[in-house]
């Protein structure tokens, strides 16, 4: 075997490194997934939910901002940024860098770091150092340590969506001008990245935790916009609706995990402008606030 060393630079052949097709590696691997183009400026970040046996962990990844999984070793100076040693890593077979979640601007993408027990997404087998497309649903098992995958938000729409027939969605995202976006969301990490994406976007965010803090806040002043994340059999939050309903015309925008026929003509039978299934996609999301506060907008300068 020759000794002469590869003349390209270190970051284009850890570039190859990673995209390349091992051809020698045995077992049933999975194929890479396609990808979709992006329609959003906004830098938004990922937001995800790891299950690992059951106890939630939410993280926040921005743009090409690389995840490590593994097993701290303090002797090897070793300290992942997602630690399973207090998942039983050691008994179950993590190596001390096993893996990696990559976020780009149109996709997650999970990494296998040639670890010795292998990286497998809905138990098919990745080749190492060969990305693959992540999505909301799949299950991460490294070892024998298993990992749910559930996404919050994402720079890309990618799920169910539906208006009302009265709607006229724009088709591209305007910059906002101060209308003011109630966010009802009882998950804090999910309301501080949208307050955070929905403020850079223009608008003015107000973020409640519960239904009675929504009603509490549009019964002292009605927003140009509501965005409600409704729970599955969430009753109170519809009732919100048909009371905004039955007082305002301010567009109600929802974000629900119950995509079934049914539930979304119930939600739209309660009053609702908008359904976006979870989760929720930026540049979905900001288009249409900025579509349905046109009208508000207007008629606040006159």
């Amino acid at each position: 075997m020759s000794d002469h060393k590869d003349p390209r630079p270190e970051s284009e052949r850890k570039r190859h490194t990673e995209t390349r097709l091992l051809k020698h590696q045995t077992g049933p691997f999975a194929r890479p997934r396609q990808t979709g183009p992006l329609d959003v400026g906004l830098g938004a970040p990922w937001v995800m939910e790891l299950l690992i046996n059951g106890a939630p962990i939410m993280l926040h990844l921005e743009d090409s901002r690389r995840l490590v999984i593994g097993r701290a070793d303090t002797q090897a100076a070793v300290n992942p940024d997602l630690d399973l040693t207090p998942y039983g890593g050691l008994e179950k077979g993590v190596s001390r860098r096993h893996a990696a979640i990559i976020a780009r601007k149109d996709r997650l993408v999970i990494l296998d770091l040639n670890s010795t027990n292998g990286t497998f997404v809905n138990e098919q087998r990745l080749r190492p150092m060969q990305p693959y497309r992540l999505r909301h649903g799949d299950e991460i098992r490294l070892g024998e340590v298993r990992i749910a995958v559930r996404l919050a938000i994402t720079p890309l729409h990618d799920s169910a969506f539906q208006e009302q027939p009265w709607v006229r969605l724009q088709d591209t995202p305007d910059v906002g001008a101060g209308q003011r976006v109630l966010i009802v969301e009882s998950n804090a990490d999910v309301a501080e990245a949208l307050y955070r994406i929905l403020t850079k976007a223009g608008f003015s965010v107000q973020i409640v935790r519960d239904i009675s803090g929504a009603f509490y806040a549009v019964t002292r002043r009605m927003p140009d916009a509501i965005v409600l994340n409704l729970a599955p059999n969430d009753v109170n939050g519809l009732e919100l609706c048909r009371y905004v309903r039955r007082v305002s015309d301010a567009p109600i925008l929802i974000i629900s995990e119950d995509t079934e026929k049914d539930r979304i003509q119930e939600v739209l039978n309660a009053g609702v402008d908008v359904f976006l299934g979870s989760p929720v996609g930026v540049n979905e999301l900001v288009r249409v606030i900025s579509s349905v506060t046109r009208s508000s907008l207007v008629s606040n300068n006159y």
